[in-house]
């Protein structure tokens, strides 16, 4: 592979979070090649997802996995980022050109609020795009001022925590998930281990310390974790 093309060299800091990505890595990468820095941080991948990140142009790491929120905490507090904002992916997502248009003139701009911004993520599922569900409506906070955002310490469903007030933006980001189908469902397994643990600490072991609020008159994040809790649970 070919290193990627620079469209413009956006003053933005992207970090992306692999393992055994190499499915998925080139067309996140690719997806993101305005952006005039970008970090890998692998958990060891064993397939091409390392080889193929430097190949394109990344600034490849490897931390062994602790967990989602350690290993995003990790890369917010180890990473030596160049630029005041960045932007956290997985491997299974990608930025669209009219994002990365919404994410340039949000970085031009010297305002000092907001510290971080919410993306809508649009979810595609075997090669079709899912509109109902919930999770069209599905909003994460994943840009923002380098200093301004930590990740929950949860085993699942982390949210981030930013010091400031957010915004939104109007374009979305995309999940593709390019793996086999097997994949899925290996991955939605191990999903469902991590949330029994969430809902047994959250039942009868106390909860979680330094986490946002289950709130339904909150935000979105807040809304959607006093659902979860009080409903879905």
């Amino acid at each position: 592979l070919a290193k990627h093309k620079t469209m413009g060299h956006i003053p933005v800091s992207v970090f992306i979070l692999t393992r055994n990505e190499e499915a998925n890595i080139a067309a996140c990468l690719q997806s993101v090649d305005w952006a005039d820095e970008v970090f890998v941080v692998d958990s060891l991948s064993t397939d091409r997802t390392v080889e193929i990140a430097e190949a394109m142009g990344a600034q490849v790491y490897s931390h062994p996995f602790e967990g989602y929120p350690q290993q995003r905490n990790w890369a917010l507090d180890n990473l030596v980022f160049s630029h005041e904002w960045i932007l956290m992916l997985d491997a299974d997502e990608q930025i669209p050109q009219a994002l990365a248009k919404e994410i340039a003139q949000v970085v031009a701009d010297n305002r000092q609020d907001p510290a971080g911004y919410y993306i809508r993520r649009r979810f595609f599922f075997l090669g079709h795009y899912l509109k109902h569900g919930g999770l069209d409506t599905s909003w994460l906070l994943r840009l923002f001022r380098r200093g301004r955002a930590k990740v929950e310490n949860r085993p699942i469903n982390e949210h981030v925590i930013l010091d400031g007030n957010p915004g939104y933006l109007t374009q979305p980001f995309d999940h593709i998930d390019q793996r086999p189908f097997s994949d899925w469902i290996a991955k939605h397994n191990h999903y469902t281990d991590l949330e029994v643990e969430e809902y047994l600490q959250e039942t009868l072991r106390g909860g979680y310390q330094g986490t946002i609020e289950a709130r339904f008159w909150g935000n979105e994040p807040e809304r959607n974790r006093w659902i979860k809790q009080k409903v879905w649970n």
